[in-house]
């Protein structure tokens, strides 16, 4: 840990805020509403309340981030991303050497959900052709 580091009684300190993170974390807490029912980890508890919305999603709109190839225009509106309060196992800021930390976290499911828009103009008369697709990667 940093406590056996050059940060003398800091290093110490460090472990010690590290720990109690990785203790409040990992805690099962009472859940009545979540999708266990009874309880779950306290991270996947916050996660909920502060970051996702109703439907446990995180979005993340994109703008419009294009990618032009000619005849073919293909913009990036938006990200949903589903699961990330599935955790079954979470370690996290463990230190496992002089200046680097590992984490380690098991999800039940990540769904990655992504908007876009394709445009078309390679028709003979040059009209452009529009639609709006989504695409949804399960890992």
């Amino acid at each position: 840990g940093f406590a056996d580091s050059a940060l003398g009684p800091l290093g110490g300190f460090a472990d010690s805020a590290l720990s109690r993170i990785r203790t409040q974390f990992g805690a099962m807490v009472e859940d009545p509403a979540g999708p266990a029912g009874d309880e779950d980890l306290y991270a996947n508890v916050m996660l909920r309340d502060v970051v996702l919305d109703n439907e446990r999603v995180l979005s993340v709109p994109l703008g419009d981030i294009r990618i032009d190839t000619g005849d073919l225009s293909v913009a990036l509106t938006s990200i949903r991303i589903r699961g990330l309060d599935t955790m079954t196992r979470l370690n996290i800021l463990e230190a496992i050497g002089k200046q680097t930390l590992m984490n380690e976290v098991s999800l039940e499911h990540l769904d990655l959900e992504i908007h876009l828009s394709v445009t078309d103009a390679s028709g003979e008369d040059r009209m452009l052709e529009q639609g709006e697709e989504k695409v949804v990667i399960n890992i």
